[in-house]
């Protein structure tokens, strides 16, 4: 996936955090398992003051893909 498309909905994240959360979750009911998915919801999580779940979606998706803070460091995008 490029990076813009990647990098849409985790901006949305950071301002959009009640819609971002709600639609972070319908995607994973599709793709349970997508990291990126699980990453963003954390993050909109975290910045809505939910520190625990938004925790726990950011260390689930790393356990998936290890590699995934880095990149979203990269990218600018990390929590």
């Amino acid at each position: 996936m490029p990076a813009p498309v990647r990098r849409s909905p985790l901006r949305r994240a950071a301002t959009c955090r009640d819609a971002a959360v709600a639609d972070f979750g319908a995607a994973l009911k599709l793709q349970p398992k997508d990291a990126w998915s699980l990453y963003g919801r954390g993050v909109a999580e975290q910045r809505k003051g939910d520190r625990a779940e938004g925790d726990a979606d950011i260390a689930a998706a790393v356990a998936l893909d290890p590699k995934l803070l880095e990149r979203a460091r990269a990218l600018g995008l990390a929590a």
